[in-house]
């Protein structure tokens, strides 16, 4: 009786039990992890959006938001502050220790340290000096408990940041990874779909589902956030 008054009004029921992956991200990281994260890494966490919702997921769960613009780190700290288990943590990771410039971007969600972002509409005209290290580096330095759930979402900078992070995905440390992708090239910056599942596949990570897609406005799919598991 319910699931034909829900057909009538629009709407499909399903059983919890039932769901698919890519239906519910706490459940499929729940799924991934068999529980709660012990730790979370927050690469790219702007102003906190993501580490609040993770946090309302897992409030056991110990979180790092990584961000290195000054100004969105100083709002993210203001976020956080809040939050038990979370820290913020102003500065970059990447595949070695180095400077950087950041792209500053009239919107601080696409702040990259990709060049390609110059030729965005969107470009300030201006970068800013940025200290780089490796996560592997970082997690130490923040004993970061296990298992972990890494995202990461940098503008085109993602591969740099996991291929900084050997040794945690070499160790099965990171159990699952959160990273915004794309399927086809555009104006904004991303990382393609392809290349990640590629080097992830290297350490033994395969794709698990999709979350949080965005299609344009002909309805072709254009990027969404992917989550990858160790196999």
């Amino acid at each position: 009786m319910l699931s034909q008054l829900a057909r009538l009004l629009g709407y499909r029921l399903i059983r919890s039990t039932m769901q698919p992956p890519g239906f519910d991200l706490k459940r499929d990281l729940t799924e991934i992890c068999e529980g709660s994260p012990s730790g979370i890494i927050d690469v790219g966490a702007n102003h906190g959006q993501t580490a609040t919702k993770f946090h309302s997921m897992f409030p056991e769960a110990r979180i790092l938001s990584i961000e290195p613009h000054p100004e969105t780190f100083r709002q993210l700290e203001s976020v956080v502050s809040s939050l038990p288990n979370v820290r913020a943590h102003h500065g970059a990771v990447g595949a070695e220790r180095q400077e950087l410039e950041l792209n500053v971007m009239e919107s601080s969600e696409m702040h990259s340290f990709d060049n390609r972002a110059r030729n965005h509409r969107l470009f300030s005209g201006k970068s800013i000096p940025v200290q780089v290290q490796t996560l592997d580096d970082l997690a130490k330095t923040y004993q970061m408990p296990e298992p972990l759930l890494l995202k990461t979402d940098t503008e085109g900078h993602d591969i740099e940041v996991l291929r900084g992070a050997t040794e945690l995905l070499t160790s099965g440390a990171v159990t699952a990874i959160f990273v915004e992708v794309e399927f086809v090239p555009i104006e904004d910056v991303h990382t393609n779909i392809r290349e990640v599942a590629d080097l992830l596949r290297e350490y033994g990570y395969g794709l698990y589902s999709f979350h949080d897609f965005f299609h344009a406005s002909n309805g072709e799919m254009r990027f969404c956030n992917a989550l990858f598991r160790k196999l």
